[in-house]
């Protein structure tokens, strides 16, 4: 059946997974469960579209990976849950790290559908491999600036995309691969390039010093209103911490461990790294005074005072 703007996906497994989609509306929303007869089934035809990364447009994004610019250096912080179905959370790093010390450090973050992201570190690695015995062959950690870099990992993309876009799209999947990429190269100015599935890239500036893939609206707020470039890189830190909780607070299909790395402008090495559990007392310190700081900020605030209705009135 269609489900109506008022009704609700309700099983005794998938309530939770219900409620965080909440009520389906549009025609796009509901065309997304022709396949599916009953409440029951269509919270396992999420699942399922959950895992092999299907473009529903109501369907989460299971990931967060977020990279912040600092004028003292850089900020990766994601998530590394790949599967929110009902019955299996599987695990995977999103976070990759390539060091030359005292040459250069790039970070990659991916998110989209895992076998893609998968075949693309694969032609990576491949590249990297015949590096070792062919110099002059181009890989991850040869390229001249951290924009050829960027370019460079769009090739991979390009080519994942000749070898799986067609069968994916035959089936109803989704072509959904991103990167961020990050680091710095010698001398020049440690930065942050986005890389779409077209290959395309885009960098973050001081303007914008942040850098989101895949669930980024519940995170997104408070970098908006704390984090900016002249942020130190522990300020950085704790906003991305808290970008990540609220955005594992409202979104099942994020979830911890995340791994976190912090680049130390000029140091072309990594000296600070992190891996935090659910139970990581950092993060569970991070999340109780958050939620407390807001409760508290919240009843300090000035009452709204209202002007007096007249009876019988209405509001245009």
């Amino acid at each position: 059946m269609y489900f109506s703007d008022r009704a609700r996906l309700n099983t005794c497994r998938g309530e939770a997974l219900a409620r965080k989609i909440g009520f389906v509306k549009s025609k796009s929303q509901r065309e997304c469960f022709a396949p599916t007869k009953t409440a029951a089934t269509a919270v396992l035809y999420i699942a399922d579209s959950l895992h092999a990364g299907r473009g529903c447009p109501i369907l989460a994004r299971m990931t967060y990976c977020l990279s912040l610019l600092s004028q003292d250096g850089l900020v990766f912080l994601s998530d590394s849950r790949s599967n929110a179905g009902m019955d299996s959370i599987a695990t995977h790093r999103k976070m990759h790290v390539y060091e030359k010390p005292g040459d250069r450090v790039i970070v990659l973050q991916s998110s989209g559908n895992l076998s893609l992201t998968h075949s693309a570190l694969a032609l990576i690695a491949e590249d990297l491999l015949i590096g070792e015995t062919k110099t002059e062959h181009p890989h991850l950690l040869n390229q001249k600036t951290l924009f050829e870099t960027a370019r460079y990992i769009g090739q991979k993309v390009r080519e994942v995309e000749k070898l799986d876009r067609a069968n994916l799209e035959k089936d109803d999947y989704k072509f959904n691969i991103h990167f961020l990429v990050g680091g710095q190269i010698g001398e020049f100015p440690h930065g942050l390039w986005y890389v779409y599935p077209q290959g395309n890239v885009m960098h973050a500036s001081i303007e914008t010093p942040f850098l989101q893939v895949g669930e980024s609206k519940y995170g997104k707020p408070i970098l908006d209103r704390g984090f900016r470039f002249t942020s130190s890189l522990d300020e950085a830190t704790k906003f991305g911490v808290l970008s990540m909780d609220s955005t594992m607070k409202s979104n099942l299909s994020v979830g911890p461990p995340v791994d976190i790395v912090v680049y130390e402008k000029d140091a072309l090495r990594i000296n600070r790294r992190a891996h935090l559990t659910e139970k990581d007392p950092y993060l569970q310190s991070i999340r109780q005074q958050w939620g407390e700081g807001l409760a508290r900020l919240a009843k300090e605030m000035p009452d709204l005072q209202f002007e007096e209705s007249t009876e019988g009135s209405v509001c245009a």
